[in-house]
């Protein structure tokens, strides 16, 4: 099912932007002043008043109570000492958060390791969590190291995966009645080795989730691509599968902006780290030059995020026992290494890490969990004027959390189309999460198109609105957070997304005239290089469509991708994105 939202829109663009970015240590409150052998950490909306709360796991191979903060809406936190979900006392490495009981609240599941049962919360939504106490999910005792949640199988009910060392991981079907089915059978459960973090993302844009995770030890690590809703296909081809390291965490990422999921790995014993550019046929280029796979370090978690608002993501890497890296993306495939400031001079015995916007400014924020019995780190981003979006998507069909959601994003930046996509998963870096998806913009003035592809094979568009702002998206096509004064006008025309998207082997794409026009109607490669023209002529009022079967100008079948088609009539140019597969 598809619904679109059209909205009459013009191009407008600023100045130069502001190159960088800044961030200040916070160093007043509990949240950066309570120890504990901390190992991960989540932004979490758990009281659903709009803004992010902070869940960290504390033990790691010590029984001890886990902390949360709860946003009190004006930079501050408040730590909540009350309830099972902090006074419960485990060797917690761990936890992920999404609804799975669909009832608009999200829950928590609690990775336990030493042997210890795993726990599961389920938020009543009014503060209160009860502990789930029946059920093999939380009476199977193991070595777990990380989890997430995720829908294997596209039933819109969020199942369980649970990571093992040296043990048999864990996978758990949700019934849909709030009980769950332990999976013993298939690749991803039965493979044994000592693995450490597992994330899920659909590197090859089939719309199911797919599963990679880092194994230590010099073992190689693993991927398992999945097909047909839930059925694994081990990936035992390339340096992504056949790199032995000591792989401790990793993070599903777009770098470049080409709507496939790179992916960075990171490595303790001071061994490089890995990163693998995505080549959008289900194969990985592993990258061997650069800071960001030479810089050695007992690198563990780690993140993809737009830090300085520029357009492209950054990546923000914690170590055990040095200093953190940053890195940040200069558009080009290549990055420049951050020496200057807080956030990469100081010091501490980093796992988990997660950045999200907590005072809701528009800059991502960065808090760290350190595991030595040390305080952790809070670094809040001074912001450099450049433009922003903010996105949080609740699911209808699809699970209300959003998790396996892509959200991508057209604006112009420094006079260049950017498309950009986020894709929303419950597990990243090491044992850290959230759930909105945030863009930086440069210096756009103006949201294009922003698109959202469901799990439930929904897709919603909306166009031509301002940025700087949280926007929420219900699925089915209802958006908040957007005024009537956000509306931006762009001439005499309306260019629909093209039907159906994805396609294989051609698509529709429908355009309304309001007044008799010239019409140019073209295709390009994400490289900006003409495909095939299709429409040049004059044409009149009213519906008008337009037919491209996938082949270039002269006649030859194209691969499959993501392709852009361009209107222009008179002095107006708008664009969309759509993808061809195959």
């Amino acid at each position: 099912m598809k619904k679109i939202m059209l909205v009459i829109v013009s191009l407008q663009l600023s100045g130069s932007i502001i190159y960088g970015q800044n961030f200040t240590r916070t160093t007043a409150g509990d949240i950066v002043n309570d120890t504990g052998r901390s190992t991960g950490c989540s932004w979490i909306d758990f009281d659903g008043d709009e803004d992010l709360d902070l869940f960290v796991s504390n033990g790691n191979q010590n029984s001890e109570a886990n902390f949360l903060y709860e946003n009190n809406g004006d930079g501050t936190f408040t730590k909540i000492t009350t309830g099972l979900i902090v006074t419960d006392s485990n060797t917690s490495i761990g936890g992920t958060w999404g609804d799975y009981d669909n009832d608009g609240d999200p829950d928590l599941f609690v990775t336990n390791r030493e042997g210890q049962n795993n726990s599961l919360y389920r938020n009543e939504g009014n503060g209160a969590f009860t502990k789930i106490t029946s059920g093999k999910i939380v009476n199977d005792g193991g070595n777990s190291n990380s989890s997430s949640w995720v829908d294997i199988d596209n039933d819109n009910n969020l199942d369980l995966f649970v990571v093992n060392f040296n043990e048999a991981n864990f996978l758990y079907m949700n019934n849909g009645d709030g009980s769950f089915t332990k999976i013993e059978t298939g690749v991803i459960v039965t493979e044994v080795t000592f693995s450490i973090c597992g994330i899920w993302g659909d590197y090859d844009n089939d719309n199911d989730p797919d599963l990679f995770i880092a194994n230590a030890g010099s073992r190689n690590n693993s991927l398992y691509r999945n097909d047909n809703g839930g059925q694994f296909v081990k990936i035992t081809t390339g340096a992504i599968v056949n790199d032995g390291g000591s792989a401790i965490g990793c993070s599903w990422g777009d770098y470049n902006n080409d709507s496939y999921l790179d992916l960075f790995v990171a490595n303790f014993l001071n061994q490089n780290n890995f990163l693998y550019r995505n080549n959008g046929d289900g194969t990985f280029t592993k990258i061997t030059s650069g800071a960001i796979v030479s810089d050695g370090g007992n690198s563990v978690g780690s993140t993809w995020s737009d830090f300085d608002n520029d357009g492209d993501v950054d990546l923000f890497v914690g170590n055990d026992g040095q200093n953190n890296f940053l890195y940040s993306n200069n558009g080009n495939g290549q990055f420049t290494k951050i020496t200057s400031g807080d956030i990469v001079n100081t010091g501490g015995s980093s796992f988990g890490l997660s950045s999200g916007d907590f005072d809701d400014d528009g800059n991502l924020d960065v808090f760290v969990a350190n595991r030595a019995g040390e305080t952790n780190f809070l670094f809040v981003s001074d912001g450099n004027g450049n433009s922003w979006l903010n996105v949080k998507c609740i699911g209808v069909v699809s699970n209300t959390s959003a998790i396996g959601v892509k959200v991508s994003i057209m604006a112009t930046i420094n006079d260049t189309l950017v498309w950009q996509t986020r894709e929303i998963s419950a597990q990243t870096g090491y044992n850290s999460e959230t759930l909105r998806a945030h863009f930086g913009l440069g210096n756009a003035t103006l949201i294009d198109s922003l698109r959202v592809i469901w799990p439930s094979g929904t897709i919603d568009v909306f166009e031509g609105f301002l940025p700087n702002k949280l926007v929420t998206i219900t699925e089915g096509g209802e958006i908040t957070g957007i005024e009537k004064t956000d509306r931006v006008v762009l001439g005499s025309f309306i260019l629909s997304q093209n039907y159906p998207n994805p396609f294989n082997p051609q698509t529709t794409i429908e355009y309304i005239l309001t007044s008799p026009s010239h019409v140019v109607l073209k295709i390009y490669n994400l490289r900006g290089q003409v495909i095939k023209s299709l429409v040049n002529e004059p044409q009149g009022t009213g519906i008008q469509t337009a037919t491209w079967t996938g082949e270039n100008g002269q006649g030859q079948k194209v691969s499959s991708g993501v392709y852009i088609y361009q209107i222009k009539i008179g002095d107006f140019i708008t664009r969309k994105k759509m993808l061809l597969i195959k």
